[in-house]
């Protein structure tokens, strides 16, 4: 694993795997995240002080400037996929030398929101963010009744959701090349498509 954004890959990925198989009952394990400073340019070359907060422990670091309003709504996975990557391997390189228990991985797809469920079953969806990041949101349920679930789970993902979604995965595949792996769904999402 010499090509991954860790310095002792190997060793992380033993402890990582101990702890998987419940042989790590004596081991605390550790993530660590530190400041970008790339983020910090950003905002200060759009005119904002920056404040960042941990928006998904293990993985990234979410910048939320003061006045908010001010930053350009977009879904960053769409209108541009290579700042999505370029943010998640800035983040990567900085945390290459952390002695912690984390492995290198990116989210390319945090920008769709967990609401991109809801575009995938055809119903319209908005976005919203802070110019850093986005996410998704929608006032019309894609289910009118509980019946119509087996419909939504058996048909195909609606366009253009399926397109724009696999399109930024086969994009971030080419750019990870390797050196650190790739996120599509965060743990919790089935728990947010039953909230949809």
């Amino acid at each position: 694993m010499p090509d991954l954004y860790k310095r002792d890959a190997g060793s992380t990925m033993e402890r990582l795997v101990a702890f998987w198989k419940r042989q790590a009952r004596d081991r605390i394990l550790i993530t660590t995240l530190i400041p970008n400073p790339h983020w910090d340019s950003y905002l200060r070359a759009h005119g904002h002080p920056a404040r960042y907060r941990v928006a998904a422990p293990g993985y990234t670091l979410t910048y939320f400037p003061e006045g908010v309003a001010g930053f350009r709504t977009e879904c960053l996975s769409v209108e541009d996929p290579s700042r999505v990557m370029a943010m998640i391997e800035a983040q990567q390189r900085i945390c290459a030398d952390l002695d912690d228990d984390s492995m290198p991985i990116g989210y390319p797809s945090l920008h769709f929101g967990e609401n991109v469920f809801a575009g995938f079953t055809g119903v319209p969806i908005e976005f919203y963010g802070n110019g850093l990041y986005t996410w998704s949101g929608t006032q019309s349920p894609p289910l009118a009744t509980w019946d119509a679930l087996e419909d939504v789970l058996t048909s195909p993902l609606q366009e253009p959701w399926r397109s724009r979604f696999e399109n930024m995965a086969r994009y971030a595949v080419e750019k990870a090349q390797g050196r650190f792996g790739l996120r599509t769904f965060i743990t919790i999402d089935t728990l947010n498509l039953a909230v949809e």
